[in-house]
């Protein structure tokens, strides 16, 4: 199968979600190409450097990008379209977009360059909430320009949900999505899938990086360890709260995060991602803490799924909907609105026991083999 992924700059989870997908796309023997978005020429350098350690280097098509808004689009729709006749066959393959504004993008190519070429709009989030969280937070000419970029946003919602007569479909990494573009765009006979963030097969569970990063950091076997992970820093991830919380009843705490709170029991560091399974593999319980908003309702944080694979037991508040549904099913956590109702936590014996069982539970549902194989099912869809 000749797989098209079309992305635009570089995000905190450009390698999970992006890098180790077109990885198992390659172990599949499938023909891969990227076509790979850049702002500057330093994030072209930083983007390189991250594909380049995938060994994905010679399967990118490059294009300069621009700001998002609408005096822009014209130009940047434009080299994506060069771009995608670069790529030789390129009417014969399925093309993956990541995020609503390139999907924009890439239906008005097809429509207006009469083009026969199925996609896939992969929606990562619900844009309104997301800027009218912001919006409320800033002040002068950045507010405006951030209303001026959701006008531009939604306009572009518009026209992607509109009805037509494409070969396309909606991926959504939440229920939540689907059922908000259906309420408020209609469903126009779109075919919509759920998958959800991954986690790349570098997350895996290893012994020894626990004793390693144990005796790193002066944490004993029996230590009962939680990692609050907020390496993007966004403003609505709160796992902070719950730290003092976790100290006082005795509980570690790796703080992967650029803040340091400066509280005794409390490792505050940073891991680059290739390193992240081993942080995991040294802790028992993770954190997910966030605003319950309808923007974090309907996300899926790449954290959760990499917990998840690594038999983690999350305690979370209830705010992200993918992560509540999977804590249920599993039980591999601990869902609760308010701190006070944390009382205690499962002995250390309890979460090693059951462990291995939340692994393979979190391999199956945020594995990338598992969506992995589900996005190619929808491509088979697609090119059918």
């Amino acid at each position: 199968m000749k797989i098209i992924y079309i992305a635009n700059g570089d995000v905190s989870v450009y390698d999970s979600q992006v890098l180790s997908l077109l990885d198992f796309y390659v172990e599949q023997k499938h023909e891969v190409h990227l076509i790979q978005g850049y702002a500057s020429s330093q994030e072209k350098e930083k983007l390189l450097n991250k594909i380049a350690a995938h060994h994905l280097e010679d399967y990118v098509v490059w294009f300069e990008s621009a700001p998002v808004y609408p005096w822009f689009e014209k130009r940047k729709r434009e080299r994506i379209y060069q771009a995608l006749l670069s790529i030789p066959g390129y009417d014969k393959a399925v093309i993956h977009v990541r995020g609503s504004v390139e999907s924009t993008l890439v239906k008005k190519i097809i429509k207006r360059n009469k083009l026969n070429i199925p996609f896939l709009a992969d929606i990562r989030g619900l844009f309104e909430s997301e800027f009218d969280y912001k919006i409320k937070r800033q002040k002068g000419l950045r507010k405006v320009m951030t209303m001026y970029q959701k006008k531009y946003i939604g306009k572009c919602w518009n026209y992607l949900f509109a009805a037509d007569n494409l070969r396309w479909g909606v991926s959504s990494v939440s229920p939540l999505i689907t059922d908000f573009i259906n309420k408020v765009y209609g469903g126009n006979g779109h075919c919509f899938y759920f998958n959800p963030n991954i986690a790349g097969k570098s997350f895996v569970y290893d012994y020894n990086s626990r004793k390693e990063i144990r005796e790193k950091y002066g944490l004993k076997e029996d230590d009962l360890v939680a990692v609050c992970s907020t390496g993007g820093n966004s403003l609505w991830q709160k796992d902070y709260l719950t730290i003092d919380k976790l100290l006082s009843m005795g509980v570690k705490v790796i703080n992967l995060s650029k803040m340091d709170y400066g509280k005794t029991g409390c490792i505050t560091t940073s891991v680059p991602f290739k390193e992240m399974y081993k942080i995991l593999s040294a802790a028992d319980v993770a954190v997910l803490w966030r605003d319950d908003t309808l923007m974090n309702n309907a996300a899926s944080p790449s954290k959760f799924s990499e917990f998840a694979v690594m038999g983690l037991y999350v305690l979370h508040n209830d705010s992200v909907a993918v992560a509540s549904s999977y804590i249920k099913k599993s039980g591999a956590g601990l869902i609760i609105k308010d701190l006070d109702e944390l009382q205690q936590l499962p002995t250390l014996n309890s979460l090693t026991t059951n462990r291995k069982q939340w692994i393979t539970e979190g391999r199956e549902f945020f594995g990338v083999e598992c969506v992995g194989k589900s996005y190619l099912g929808i491509y088979e869809n697609l090119l059918a």
